[in-house]
């Protein structure tokens, strides 16, 4: 195992030879409508289920190698969901308190922690719930709506994945 410390690696040399990967399958709540749209007309490949409340199975996966432990994310996770730093901006569309706490990465006890994005699947920007952004006025009193909103599956994607993300790491 090689721990990077800036500009020099350590190698650590582990007497553990344990090797495990645990699994969790869950719903994902589609929100939005141009996926659901692409979906419907072939443009996703996706199997998405329900009429009024749409869902799509995905996946996280707890491995552990030796002293390292790794979390995989089925999309690409705010940091702030990640490491922490959620903040509530002027013109979120939820005015509440941070909901995805404690960050994932303080749930982590390997000696070596690591989350990888995009893994067994890709359900878009994972955002914060109080910096979900698509009405006005905008986040933080920008001009323009955010980016991240469009290429998500949904406002409520965060909570489930922290929720399912801590579950993963008791």
């Amino acid at each position: 195992v090689v721990k990077n410390n800036w500009n020099k690696f350590n190698f650590i040399k582990s007497s553990s030879d344990e090797f495990s990967i645990e699994s969790k399958r869950f719903d994902l709540r589609v929100r939005n409508k141009l996926f659901i749209l692409a979906n419907r007309l072939g443009i996703i490949d996706r199997n998405m289920k329900g009429t009024a409340k749409i869902t799509t199975k995905t996946e996280m996966n707890m491995i552990r190698i030796g002293p390292m432990q790794i979390l995989t994310i089925p999309g690409e996770l705010y940091p702030e969901i990640a490491v922490g730093g959620i903040v509530n901006l002027p013109g979120t569309d939820f005015d509440v308190a941070p909901v995805e706490i404690p960050p994932l990465y303080d749930l982590m006890n390997g000696e070596i922690n690591m989350m990888f994005n995009l893994t067994n699947d890709s359900v878009g920007y994972i955002i914060p719930y109080t910096e979900w952004d698509v009405a006005k006025p905008y986040l933080n009193h920008d001009k323009h709506a955010s980016y991240g909103e469009e290429n998500s599956v949904g406002k409520d994607t965060s909570l489930k994945i922290h929720q399912e993300g801590k579950l993963l790491l008791k």
